[in-house]
């Protein structure tokens, strides 16, 4: 949990500077483009051209939304069966193991949007492959948790929602970036 939050404030420092800029609220395609800008901007503009996206380009803006509905759409059919228990029994309780199971699946993925961006052939493998580097599931959706609650709830504190997402996102790119060289 503790790489989490210094991930964040590295984020937040990173953007304070201002040299990454925030991205237009578009969707997946436009998530990914801005994440592929903020790979290049660590890098010092070492990304492959052909995997940065562009928004505006249909078929690649499909691609980006496929990745992100099958992401978030796994992760919401891990959590679907706890919520239906919760509605049915009126109950509170299981919303927290609906809440475990949908960041479990969503650590397995949290690298899939870079590991994309980077042109690698097999993604959600790669993240997978990532996620055993990191400390495995557990490890991770410890870290996870704090990027996912500031992403989720950090636009409450006065900077805005697209500045909470963005801190977080950029929190997963440094947090891939370290890892990658890790190799």
């Amino acid at each position: 949990m503790r790489d989490g939050v210094r991930l964040l404030r590295a984020a937040a420092e990173r953007l304070d500077a201002g040299d990454l800029g925030l991205p237009s609220p578009t969707g997946f395609a436009g998530g990914a483009a801005w994440m592929g800008r903020a790979i290049a901007g660590v890098r010092g503009g070492a990304v492959p051209e052909a995997a940065v996206p562009e928004a505006h380009v249909p078929k690649t803006g499909r691609a980006w939304t496929r990745h992100g509905i099958l992401k978030y759409g796994l992760c919401a059919a891990a959590a679907r069966p706890r919520l239906v228990a919760a509605a049915l029994l009126r109950a509170w309780w299981p919303v927290v193991p609906a809440l475990a199971a949908f960041y479990a699946v969503e650590a397995q993925m949290v690298f899939l949007f870079p590991a994309a961006l980077d042109g690698h052939p097999r993604p959600f493998a790669r993240s997978r492959e990532l996620v055993r580097r990191s400390g495995g599931t557990l490890r991770v959706v410890g870290d996870v948790l704090p990027i996912a609650g500031f992403m989720l709830v950090g636009g409450l504190l006065g900077r805005g929602v697209v500045r909470a997402w963005t801190t977080g996102c950029l929190a997963v790119v440094l947090w891939y970036e370290r890892l990658r060289g890790a190799a």
